[in-house]
């Protein structure tokens, strides 16, 4: 039984021809283009409709290369150990920005992204005069598709403890 199916597979290896160095070059008709875009995401912070802040990001990606924006301060917290010492672990606050793009049909773009924007809040006291910093974190992760020269809003939520609204808009320019 062994060697018929040592045979057969033989078999089929000699009838699908001998390979060529050309069987696992891409075909150029599917290869995807590259094309250079720029993409702005601007975080806005409204409180009752009025605005509080608006933080423009920009960056160039294209079909082919991701963008990544990592902007921010390592802030320490102190860690109490088991044994009464204590040390230190360090969490970044800031902006991590991360956009993947794809060419569709029609003039058209896939824009993965993935956008952290991070803050120091108040102090808070847990306990014999020891205060530690909160974290204010917005996290979004989404599709969204575009054309050249085109702005949508991306994600917009209100943050319940504070009724301050988060909105993100992208913007979309393909490089000439």
């Amino acid at each position: 039984m062994r060697s018929l199916v040592v045979s057969m597979m033989m078999v089929g290896a000699l009838g699908a021809g001998p390979a060529t160095a050309d069987d696992n070059t891409p075909d150029p008709a599917k290869a995807r283009p590259v094309v250079p875009l720029r993409v702005q995401l601007v975080m806005t912070r409204l409180q009752a409709e009025k605005k509080i802040a608006s933080y423009p990001y920009v960056f160039t990606v294209t079909t082919t290369h991701a963008g990544q924006i990592r902007m921010g301060t390592e802030v320490p917290i102190a860690v109490s150990m088991k044994d009464g010492s204590v040390s230190f672990q360090y969490r970044n606050v800031g902006a991590n920005l991360e956009c993947n793009a794809e060419a569709l049909d029609n003039g058209r773009f896939r824009l993965s992204i993935n956008m952290e924007n991070s803050s120091l809040g108040d102090l808070r006291n847990v306990g014999k005069e020891v205060d530690v910093p909160m974290f204010v974190t917005r996290n979004t992760r989404s599709d969204v598709i575009l054309r050249d020269g085109e702005t949508q809003t991306y994600s917009s939520a209100t943050d319940p403890a504070s009724g301050e609204v988060v909105k993100v808009d992208v913007t979309l320019t393909v490089l000439k």
